[in-house]
C-alpha cells in the first residue's frame, strides 16, 4: 500500500516537472516570436492560451 502511494506521488511530481518544462518552453517561444517581430498573431494567441492553462494546472 505504501509503495503504491509513493509511486503515485512520484508520478505526480514528474507531471509537475513536465508542466514546468512545457511552460518554460512556451515562454521562451513567445519571447522569440516577439523579439523577431514575426507576424504570427494566431500562433502567439494559441501559445498564450496554452501557457495560461499550464499555469492553472501547475497551481492546482
Amino acid at each position: 500500500m505504501h509503495s503504491d502511494k509513493l509511486g503515485k506521488e512520484k508520478m505526480f511530481e514528474a507531471a509537475r516537472v513536465h508542466q514546468l518544462q512545457a511552460l518554460t518552453l512556451m515562454k521562451e517561444l513567445e519571447q522569440d516570436l516577439y523579439s523577431h517581430g514575426l507576424d504570427l498573431d494566431k500562433l502567439i494567441k494559441e501559445n498564450e492560451d496554452l501557457k495560461r492553462k499550464l499555469e492553472v494546472a501547475h497551481k492546482a
